[in-house]
């Protein structure tokens, strides 16, 4: 693979990333109530509406939050990875024959049934 080619699969790749981020802001907006300046608000609203027009309607608090946590779930590990590269990984069972990748971004949390 070229250099431009890796760069071009990482820009493709980062709006993925900037997507999530984007709709997890706007989900700690509304969860903690906080005040966005408005040119960063309507920023997270037009994002979100491009994901899906009605992306954050008919969802409660609650399932904000669950959503908000999986987020930042998924950003700790993916951070941890990219910090600390050459660790062996932490296999945490959630669920029998589920394992997932504690911060190697292998494969997201799942929730405890």
């Amino acid at each position: 693979m070229s250099f431009e080619s890796l760069m071009a699969a990482s820009q493709r790749l980062s709006v993925s990333v900037e997507t999530m981020a984007a709709v997890g802001a706007q989900l700690r907006l509304q969860q903690e109530g906080l005040d966005a300046d408005p040119r960063v608000g309507a920023l997270l609203n037009e994002i979100a509406r491009a994901v899906d027009p009605q992306l954050l309607e008919n969802v409660d608090t609650h399932q904000q939050a669950v959503v908000l946590a999986l987020i930042q779930t998924m950003f700790h590990q993916a951070l941890d990875l990219l910090e600390n590269p050459a660790r062996a990984p932490r296999v945490e069972l959630h669920r029998p024959g589920h394992p997932s990748i504690a911060g190697a971004g292998v494969a997201p949390n799942r929730p405890r049934n």
